[in-house]
């Protein structure tokens, strides 16, 4: 039975476990378009898993669960992120005391809130929210005391990804419109956001060196997406960090060591050593393969401790388990 313009929408698979985002996967139909194929499942589960530098397992915390965007406070002592609550369909900052395992719920509100930035003491976490009319970033006090303050509200839905250790300027993520993805700075002390790197391409996951001087950062202008350095505020130098694509980018606390993820899922390490307003970087180097997966994230699937010998991983669990369903002669669905 053809369908016509004038064929009102119905539903095809009473299912809401079907994804259609970078969650799982996207459907598709055969070339006849009598079968529908789809994959099933919402959220991969991931645990948090530190690994050394060749990638084996030293320990695990904190629970299973859909949880994305893992960032280590300045200390290295406590781990923020977002865990999904299937239950309550939506998504919150938690807190993870590493020495313990133990969760601890930062936010509760409908909704989602995500990629959690560390404030330079540790005393504050700043995170992307969606409640209200308008997209924001809002901080809270690390401890899970008092209530969300506004820190910015972007012109469209961003996600913060770093916090400079002067605590002057806030990073992040700018999504939609003609400029697609987009890196802003918001400046805290004159309370004012404006576009650092705002190009027809996609520019994201910056982060800076530990002295505020430089910003890594993802931009695919090269046709893939590529590692990048800028000297920062001014942008005056920039580098190509990654060879063969990457993504994720971390530095070293001391600033010497740059990782990022390639496209295989290896984590890859760069020396760098900058110097009279140039930086100078090494070729890349494999550490291990990550047990991770890429694009099922907004910013980062792992942590890099302060001295470089340790990564938290969000090691997929069940990673290749998502069962594909067949739905036929699905136009027989169509209500007469």
């Amino acid at each position: 039975m053809p369908l016509t313009a004038d064929d009102a929408a119905f539903t095809v698979v009473p299912d809401d476990n079907v994804d259609y985002g970078w969650m799982t996967g996207v459907s598709g139909a055969s070339a006849g378009g009598n079968v529908i194929v789809y994959t099933t499942g919402k959220f991969r589960m991931s645990r948090l898993t530190w690994v050394d530098r060749t990638g084996r397992s030293l320990e695990t915390m904190g629970e299973i669960g859909a949880q994305f965007d893992p960032r280590l406070s300045p200390d290295g002592t406590m781990v923020a992120l977002e865990r999904h609550d299937s239950a309550r369909g939506s998504g919150d900052v938690w807190t993870v005391d590493p020495a313990r395992g133990a969760l601890s719920r930062l936010t509760s509100a409908p909704g989602y809130e995500s990629t959690p930035v560390w404030s330079p003491d540790g005393r504050r976490i700043a995170f992307s929210s969606d409640q209200g009319t308008v997209p924001k970033i809002n901080v809270r006090n690390a401890s899970g005391t008092g209530a969300d303050e506004i820190l910015v509200e972007p012109p469209a839905r961003s996600f913060p990804t770093d916090w400079s250790r002067d605590g002057r300027h806030l990073l992040f993520m700018l999504n939609g419109g003609v400029t697609r993805t987009d890196i802003w700075s918001y400046d805290i002390a004159h309370r004012k956001a404006a576009p650092l790197l705002a190009s027809s391409f996609e520019e994201g996951w910056a982060t800076l060196s530990l002295d505020g001087k430089w910003m890594a950062y993802v931009s695919d202008e090269n046709a893939h997406p590529q590692v990048y350095v800028r000297s920062f505020p001014d942008g005056e130098f920039k580098a190509q960090i990654s060879t063969g694509g990457g993504a994720q980018p971390e530095w070293r606390r001391d600033g010497r060591e740059l990782f990022y993820i390639a496209p295989d899922n290896t984590l890859m390490s760069v020396d760098v050593q900058a110097s009279n307003g140039s930086l100078r970087a090494s070729a890349p180097r494999a550490l291990f393969t990550a047990n991770v997966q890429q694009g099922r994230t907004i910013r980062n699937q792992y942590a890099v401790s302060p001295d470089g010998q340790r990564f938290l991983i969000l090691s997929a669990v069940n990673a290749n388990f998502s069962p594909i369903v067949a739905v036929l002669n699905w136009r027989s669905l169509i209500k007469q």
